[in-house]
């Protein structure tokens, strides 16, 4: 498993070897779906293949999601009969 305590030279390592694996494979993008993974393999270095970051597709997913208006609904029947505001995402 992959972890902070990676030395420079492994990384580079497992950069070359990935980079010969996604060449000869001929592939075409790759999922990082850990979030330790883009430790190991930054896009800047994978030119040739596209890279999914999956913290990076959450993180605009959520972006998105805050930017969006949420309207309220009241709802009558609190716990005093009067309304609450029910906020439908």
């Amino acid at each position: 498993m992959l972890n902070n305590n990676l030395k420079k030279i492994e990384v580079k390592n497992l950069t070359n070897s990935t980079k010969e694996f996604i060449k000869k494979n001929r592939i075409k993008g790759i999922i990082l779906g850990c979030t330790e993974l883009p430790l190991a393999f930054p896009k800047s270095k994978f030119k040739d293949v596209k890279i999914f970051d999956s913290l990076d597709i959450l993180a605009d997913a959520i972006i998105t999601h805050l930017k969006t208006p949420v309207l309220p609904l009241l709802v009558k029947g609190g716990a005093r009969g009067g309304f609450n505001v029910k906020i439908s995402l």
